[in-house]
């Protein structure tokens, strides 16, 4: 039986959408190793799009729980231009969001909020487009941030994101 390795092919020479392919089975095999993502590195260094392209993938929208340990992998391995952007984690959470991963969620939001001196979370969240694919989604991600805002002692910015959205907040 040939080894799982021999059928991948060089990252260097693939398009985008063939890295999110190969990297999709390389995160979904049970017999590659972990390690077999440290020869990705050098491209999602040079492409962040990538990154993104992955966490948002239709194909992983179902496996939160590989797309999360991907995400904290990224985070330890990859360099500060890549692993300080919000954008990886904003599109992590849609997926841990509808999957009802909220307490991995706010973590997520926690960690990177009391790292964030810049606030640049925090400008990407105020402008999240109103007409959202998913109003619950849209809600269950201000929900999180509000409170991981909270939880990182900066309820100022949580009372902010919660006046410039009125309109999803009910009467409970």
């Amino acid at each position: 039986m040939a080894e799982p390795q021999e059928n991948i092919t060089p990252p260097q020479s693939l398009t985008v959408p063939q890295l999110v392919k190969q990297l999709t089975a390389i995160l979904t095999a049970d017999e590659l190793p972990v390690q077999t993502r440290n020869h990705y590195i050098p491209i999602f260094s040079s492409n962040p799009f990538l990154l993104i392209s992955l966490l948002s993938s239709k194909c992983l929208f179902h496996r939160p729980n590989t797309l999360l340990s991907f995400y904290k992998w990224a985070q330890s391995h990859l360099p500060p231009s890549v692993s300080r952007s919000p954008l990886p984690l904003l599109s992590l959470l849609p997926t841990l969001l509808s999957r009802r991963k909220f307490s991995n969620a706010k973590a997520l939001l926690t960690s990177f909020i009391v790292l964030d001196n810049s606030n640049i979370l925090y400008r990407h969240i105020l402008n999240l487009p109103a007409a959202a694919k998913n109003a619950r989604d849209l809600k269950s991600l201000l929900d999180a941030s509000i409170g991981a805002y909270v939880s990182s002692g900066r309820p100022h910015y949580a009372a902010r994101i919660s006046s410039g959205r009125p309109h999803y907040w009910s009467c409970r």
